[in-house]
C-alpha cells in the first residue's frame, strides 16, 4: 500500500514538471519558423502577405516595435478574411495589440454587416489567441487548419 503511495507521488510529480516544462515552452519559438510553416500552408490564392505599411494603416502597429509581425490579408476587396501573427516583447505590447485587433474586428465586422453576411460571420467567428510572447488573430474559412499550424509551430 505504501509503495503504491510512492509511486502515485512520484507520478503526480513527473506530471507536474512535465505540463510546468511544456506551458514554460509555449510562444517561445523562433518567429522565422513560426512564419515559415504559416507561409507554407496559408491559401495564396485567397491570402496574400501585406507589408508593413498596410499593418500600420489597418491596425495602426509599428512592425518595428515588436519581435516578429506576420499579415495575410485577402487578395480581394470583397473578403474579410486575415491572418495576423505578432511577438511581442512584453506583456505591455500583448494589450496593445489585443486592442488594435479588437478595434480592427469591430470596424471589419461594421464594413460588411448588412452587406455580405457571411464575411461579417468570418468576422464574428474570429479566433484571436495569446500564447507566451505571441498573439495571433484568424478570421478565414480555413481557421481550423491556421490555427492548428500556429499552435504546432508555437
Amino acid at each position: 500500500m505504501i509503495r503504491k503511495k510512492k509511486y502515485a507521488v512520484l507520478l503526480a510529480i513527473i506530471v507536474f514538471v512535465v505540463i510546468t516544462f511544456v506551458t514554460n515552452q509555449a510562444g517561445k519559438a523562433p518567429f522565422d519558423s513560426v512564419e515559415a510553416s504559416l507561409d507554407a500552408a496559408v491559401d495564396t490564392s485567397v491570402l496574400v502577405k501585406a507589408d508593413s505599411y498596410e499593418l500600420k494603416r489597418l491596425y495602426g502597429l509599428n512592425p518595428a516595435d515588436y519581435e516578429g509581425v506576420v499579415l495575410y490579408r485577402a487578395s480581394y476587396a470583397m473578403s474579410a478574411e486575415e491572418v495576423l501573427v505578432i511577438k511581442t516583447a512584453s506583456r505591455t505590447q500583448l494589450e496593445e495589440v489585443q486592442a488594435a485587433i479588437d478595434r480592427r474586428l469591430k470596424s471589419r465586422k461594421n464594413d460588411f454587416e448588412g452587406y455580405l453576411p457571411e464575411e461579417a460571420k468570418l468576422i464574428s467567428d474570429a479566433v484571436v489567441q495569446v500564447r507566451g510572447n505571441y498573439i495571433f488573430m484568424i478570421a478565414s474559412a480555413n481557421q481550423d487548419q491556421y490555427r492548428k499550424v500556429l499552435l504546432k509551430g508555437l
